[in-house]
C-alpha cells in the first residue's frame, strides 16, 4: 500500500507538496464525482526552503473587478487518492487529477471552499501538474552576485528564482522593482499596470559600461534612471532623486 509519506517524499523530489489533509466524505465525493470513501489529495508547490503555496493563479484587478468574482481564478490542484492512481504518479505515468477555482484557504493553508461546478478533470503526468503551479517568487529571501555588461555586483539581495531563472529585485524604498534573468543575465525594469509607484511604459532600458539604466523620458515629467544595485536591492538615482 502506498502512503502518504512515499508521495510526499516523490513530490518533494519535483519541488512539490503535499497538503497534509487529504478531503473525503460526501461533499468532496459530490464536487469530484468519486465514491465518499476516496480520498482527494491537494498539490502544492514549494517556492524556496520550507516556503510552499497551494493556491495559484491571479486575483482580478482595477476595472476587471467590476466584471466578475475576483477570486475566481484562483485555484487548486488535487490528485485522486485511489492506490492505482497513486501508483502512476509516483511513477511519473498518467494519472488521474483535477484543477479547481474559486478556492480559498484558513490561516493553516487548508481548503475551505471551492466553487464546485469549476472542477475539472484531467489526465497527465506529475510534470504537467506541476507546470500548472508556477513557482512564486518571494521577496528579498537570497543575495547573489548580478552581472551588469562585465562588471559582478556581489550579495545583491533578490527573491527565489521562478520556473524562468528570473529574480525579483525590489528598490531600496521598495516603490519598484527590476526583474534579472539569473541564466541569461538580461536585466528589465518590472512594469506596475496601477498605482503611482513602479516603472511605467513607455520606457527603455540599456546597460552601458556595466551600469543599468532605465530611460523614461518620453513620459510626461520622465527622467533617465541609473540603476545602482546593493545588498538591500537597488538605488535609483536622476540629478539625486531617488525612487
Amino acid at each position: 500500500m502506498i502512503t502518504a509519506e512515499q508521495v510526499r517524499s516523490h513530490l518533494r523530489e519535483s519541488d512539490m507538496v503535499l497538503d497534509s489533509l487529504a478531503y473525503t466524505g460526501l461533499s468532496t465525493a459530490d464536487m469530484f464525482k468519486v465514491p465518499a470513501d476516496r480520498q482527494i489529495l491537494r498539490l502544492g508547490r514549494i517556492n524556496f526552503g520550507d516556503n510552499y503555496r497551494f493556491l495559484f493563479g491571479e486575483s482580478a484587478q482595477g476595472p476587471a473587478v467590476l466584471l466578475r468574482n475576483p477570486d475566481s481564478d484562483i485555484y487548486s490542484v488535487f490528485a485522486l487518492g485511489s492506490e492505482s492512481n497513486l501508483s502512476n504518479l509516483i511513477a511519473n505515468e498518467a494519472c488521474t487529477f483535477y484543477i479547481g477555482y474559486g478556492a480559498k484557504e484558513d490561516q493553516e493553508q487548508h481548503l475551505v471552499s471551492l466553487l464546485a461546478n469549476t472542477v475539472q478533470k484531467r489526465s497527465g503526468c506529475l510534470d504537467e501538474m506541476r507546470r500548472l503551479m508556477p513557482k512564486k517568487r518571494i521577496p528579498k529571501v537570497q543575495q547573489i552576485p548580478i552581472t551588469v555588461g562585465n562588471i559582478t555586483i556581489p550579495d545583491v539581495l533578490t527573491s527565489n528564482e521562478d520556473d524562468d531563472h528570473i529574480v525579483a529585485i525590489l528598490s531600496e524604498t521598495g516603490l519598484s522593482s527590476v526583474l534579472y534573468n539569473t541564466k541569461t543575465r538580461a536585466l528589465q525594469p518590472k512594469v506596475y499596470a496601477w498605482g503611482s509607484n513602479g516603472w511605467k511604459n513607455p520606457h527603455k532600458s540599456f546597460t552601458e559600461n556595466g551600469k543599468f539604466f532605465i530611460d523614461e523620458r518620453e513620459q510626461r515629467d520622465g527622467a533617465l534612471w541609473e540603476i545602482s544595485f546593493t545588498d538591500k536591492g537597488y538605488v535609483a538615482k536622476q540629478t539625486g532623486v531617488q525612487q
